[in-house]
């Protein structure tokens, strides 16, 4: 059945802001939905309508997934078995809303998704100017290598990598878009990516990616926020060391 997740007042916030939709009553982690063979490729879809006034970045937790909402904007996403839930990022904000809401209803393998309404008092058709308050852009970049392939982090630890400043990325980039891998020294082994000096979790950062069984490797594009201070992210490994790292940025929002 249709399962309505909590709603999310969007009145007021700024550009950057961020918060978490889970999905944690929908049954669909560990013992739910992903334990039953036949649903281990269709988790379900998630129907995400933007009734708001903010432009939002869409990232899922687990998968690491990701997309643009504009305001006042609806969409359907097929999630994978074992999604931990949403993050959501404000990237601009139109003035004077009329209503504030991101609305996301889950809906199980099968399940019939309704039609959308006619969006009669959408964000999207309100008169006067329209101004975006941070001026961000996303910007593609000449690929700024992080890691050359000989790289090694030990399981349990972290390292730091300077991302603005350098390769062409300006210091007041916010988010880069990453492209990494690996191997990992034994199955299970993951890496992590997170604004400089966090500390890392899956309802806020996404794993780079769990090691197979055969052959280790871990690998990911993933958006990471920056640190506003020096422009970093944090690079890390748990439960095994990662080895062999490449990666590189690709692309960023300033």
């Amino acid at each position: 059945m249709s399962i309505p997740l909590p709603q999310v007042n969007l009145a007021g916030v700024s550009v950057g802001t961020t918060g978490t939709i889970s999905f944690a009553n929908t049954g669909i982690g560990a013992g739910g939905v992903s334990a039953n063979p036949a649903n281990i490729k269709n988790a379900g879809t998630v129907h995400i309508f933007n009734e708001s006034g903010s432009g939002l970045l869409i990232n899922f937790q687990t998968s690491g997934d990701g997309f643009y909402l504009p305001a006042g904007g609806w969409t359907d996403k097929a999630i994978r078995a074992g999604e931990a839930g949403m993050k959501w990022t404000v990237l601009y904000n139109l003035p004077s809303p009329p209503v504030t809401l991101l609305l996301v209803t889950y809906y199980g393998p099968g399940e019939a998704i309704p039609y959308v309404p006619t969006l009669g008092n959408s964000p999207i058709g309100i008169g006067g100017t329209i101004s975006v308050a941070s001026g961000q852009t996303f910007q593609l970049a000449t690929p700024f290598v992080i890691f050359n392939g000989s790289t090694n982090i030990n399981s349990g630890t972290t390292t730091n990598i300077t991302c603005t400043g350098v390769g062409g990325i300006p210091t007041g980039a916010t988010f880069v878009w990453v492209a990494i891998y690996g191997t990992g020294s034994a199955a299970g082994t993951f890496g992590t990516l997170v604004p400089q000096g966090a500390t890392w979790s899956v309802a806020n950062y996404p794993l780079v990616g769990t090691a197979a069984v055969i052959n280790h490797i871990i690998s990911g594009v993933f958006a990471v926020p920056l640190n506003t201070t020096n422009g970093q992210i944090t690079v890390g490994a748990q439960n095994g060391n990662w080895l062999n790292i490449t990666g590189q940025i690709f692309a960023y929002i300033i």
